[in-house]
């Protein structure tokens, strides 16, 4: 079984792998997402707050 100490250690490789995205990446995979409806459950304000 793989312990905290490993995992913790194997995410940060893994991230250092991936490296940086730029700004203009960020906005052009933002730009592609789907836009699908909220869950019933959240509320008007959980909503506004999350769009932000």
């Amino acid at each position: 079984m793989t312990t905290n100490t490993a995992t913790n250690q194997n995410f940060k490789t893994l991230l250092q792998l991936l490296g940086k995205a730029s700004e203009s990446q960020i906005k052009s995979v933002l730009a592609k997402r789907e836009v699908v409806q909220p869950e019933a459950e959240l509320s008007p304000e959980i909503i506004a707050s999350l769009q932000q």
